[in-house]
């Protein structure tokens, strides 16, 4: 894969210009895997491992500090810019489907990937003393760069599984439907956060009731999602802060509550 250089916004004068250019990306990937069909269709086996190394790997820096000399400690202000790096993604993906005796259907979807740093990679910080002020280790830039070699690149989950269980059964011309679905991902730690905190796993279940033309024509579908009520963060940031201050509150981001509802589709 391919991808220009370009570049940003720079609105902090001509000293930080450089910051805002960045340079092509590319990327050599590579997929191994099996499809099978198996007991007369009744089992589907599917299993891959993939590998992608990137070069000039284009990423957003955001919020970095900024200081106005190259030798002082003033914060000029927080920038946010592209860089190139070095990355590399791997993993391993494995689906399964298995059609059970009266029209049931259970499938199971797991996959496990990891994005990160290629070694010795540097890329730019934003670093802060014990009492919270922004400070400068790097001469003659403007900004702090330190090794994230090896660290993970997003926040993603590593683990992610899926299983689904569904039922059927005629009725007339029209078939009856029920489906059970979880979604479970795994702990991660959230690296855009200065502390790097962990998140903990959770699991969504929702489930699906209805009816459906045997044609396929239309379908009525009573749902429920989360439908056990999980309450988990699913991200959060560092406290607000502002140039010289610090709120101590954070933006979250929950799992929604219990959703109910009904939807009734017809195709022509």
């Amino acid at each position: 894969s391919y991808r220009p250089g370009g570049q940003g916004a720079n609105t902090n004068g001509v000293n930080y210009d450089k910051y805002f250019h960045y340079d092509e990306e590319t990327s050599d990937g590579f997929e191994l895997g099996v499809k099978s069909s198996l007991m007369e269709r009744k089992l589907q086996l599917n299993f891959a491992v993939f590998y992608q190394k990137f070069s000039g790997y284009q990423a957003l820096s955001s919020q970095i500090a900024m200081r106005t000399d190259l030798t002082g400690q003033a914060l000029k202000g927080l920038g946010g810019f592209v860089t190139n790096s070095k990355a590399e993604a791997k993993g391993v993906e494995i689906g399964f489907a298995y059609a059970f005796p009266y029209r049931i259907v259970f499938n199971f979807d797991a996959s496990y990937a990891q994005t990160t740093w290629a070694d010795g990679v540097v890329r730019p910080v934003s670093m802060k003393d014990a009492a919270g002020q922004y400070v400068f280790n790097t001469p003659g830039e403007y900004i702090s760069y330190a090794n994230v070699g090896g660290q993970r690149i997003g926040n993603a989950p590593d683990l992610t599984l899926t299983p689904r269980l569904e039922w059927t059964r005629r009725a007339g011309r029209n078939e009856v439907f029920a489906r059970g679905l979880m979604k479970y991902q795994s702990d991660r730690i959230l690296i855009s956060n200065v502390r790097q905190e962990t998140l903990g796993g959770y699991a969504l279940c929702d489930l699906q009731v209805g009816l459906r033309s045997g044609n396929g024509n239309w379908d009525v579908t009573l749902w429920g999602k989360n439908v056990l009520g999980r309450e988990a963060v699913d991200y959060f940031e560092d406290p607000q802060a502002t140039f010289i201050w610090t709120s101590g509150f954070r933006q979250v981001v929950t799992t929604n509550p219990t959703e109910v509802g009904l939807t009734v589709s017809r195709r022509f």
